[in-house]
């Protein structure tokens, strides 16, 4: 398992913190008989680290699981665990199982990493359509509807899947369903997979900025979509379309953001099922809207003209779609819009995560291991 506790914030955790990952993880839902003595001590060893993390007088670490003794059942509930305005790492560790159920990271729960042992038994899941009714009777809209929402600064993601399951009912509208919402500045996604069909990540102010190394992330419609800044490298961004519609990304940059969405080493592709030529690579939802792909592999369902107006001539003036050193199938650059870009080498080589991200560092991992999406 690959763990932040290797990065130098957290070189000074102490063998009691190792000790309670290492006899914490693992360990699947089991729902028969009595906890064996070595679960028992493990569930002791875990009970204790919680009590330290909360009381701030030990390690800060928080373990989620449905059978060892002491951790907590759900994620929400680590994260309420959580002391407000926390100034100091908190890594809730989530055993290998399905957690259902909608989780808020609030804006005073920073620093936080939620870290699973592997994306692919660690599910995080729900099934919440922005057009469910509300306790008023109305929508519930956009906001707290993810599966996650994130709107504390600071957090990070390893090693986990968040899906809604509200996905691919039907290709006709009405189908938004947020797997992400990035709320909070400085979000780290690492070796996940966010899963989804319309509308699956959603960027939800300008201020948030966000880095997703080794990524998959799945959907059909306007599936990276909102106001923020999102850096994705070597990332997988499928699409699961079935219908001859839909787009990747619809940004709502503002003017004064340099940035929106840039992806580095990224690979676009689809399901089987997906035709030829049916999917955008970008239409703007706002006058200003940024997108940017560099060193990109496209699959064969990327639209020869590449982005979309959106029926909405005056966006061809403002909208900032640009590409760089695009290959597959996709990659027809001479059949694009004209009011899109092509960048020069020199141009791209000035797009690093410093000029996206900003300064600091702040998005810095340990070298990543070899891990398939």
């Amino acid at each position: 398992m690959r763990s932040r506790i290797s990065n130098g914030k957290f070189a000074a955790a102490s063998a009691t913190m190792l000790l309670a990952v290492s006899l914490a993880s693992g360990v699947l839902r089991c729902n028969a008989g009595p906890l064996s003595m070595a679960r028992q001590l493990a569930g002791a060893t875990v009970a204790k680290a919680n009590r330290a993390a909360t009381a701030g007088l030990g390690p800060a670490i928080y373990t989620v699981s449905y059978s060892v003794a002491g951790a907590y059942r759900t994620v929400q509930a680590a994260i309420n665990a959580v002391p407000t305005n926390n100034k100091r790492p908190v890594i809730i560790h989530i055993d290998p199982g399905s957690y259902p159920g909608l989780v808020v990271i609030p804006a005073d729960k920073p620093h936080i990493t939620l870290q699973g042992s592997n994306a692919h038994n660690t599910l995080l899941t729900d099934n919440l359509p922005v057009r469910d009714a509300g306790k008023n009777g109305h929508p519930r809209g956009f906001m707290n509807t993810a599966t996650l929402c994130i709107y504390a600064p600071n957090t990070t993601l390893d090693n986990i899947t968040i899906q809604n399951s509200y996905v691919q009912k039907s290709n006709v509208n009405g189908n938004q369903a947020l797997a992400v919402t990035v709320g909070g500045d400085k979000l780290v996604v690492d070796h996940c997979r966010l899963l989804g069909f319309q509308d699956t990540l959603y960027f939800s102010h300008p201020d948030p900025r966000a880095y997703f190394s080794h990524c998959l992330i799945t959907g059909a419609v306007d599936y990276i979509y909102g106001f923020g800044t999102g850096l994705f490298d070597h990332c997988t961004i499928r699409n699961v379309n079935k219908g001859h519609w839909g787009s990747i990304t619809a940004p709502s940059t503002p003017e004064s953001q340099r940035f929106g969405f840039v992806f580095i080493h990224c690979r676009l592709t689809s399901l089987k099922s997906t035709p030829a030529g049916s999917v955008f690579l970008g239409r703007s939802r706002r006058p200003y809207g940024s997108t940017t792909f560099i060193d990109c592999y496209m699959g064969k369902q990327i639209r020869p003209m590449g982005w979309s107006n959106w029926k909405k001539p005056k966006l061809e003036k403002t909208a900032r779609f640009a590409e760089y050193h695009s290959t597959g199938p996709g990659a027809d650059v001479k059949s694009r819009v004209p009011w899109s870009r092509q960048l020069t080498k020199a141009r791209a080589g000035k797009i690093t995560p410093e000029t996206v991200l900003g300064p600091g560092n702040w998005w810095h991992l340990p070298p990543l291991s070899t891990k398939g999406n």
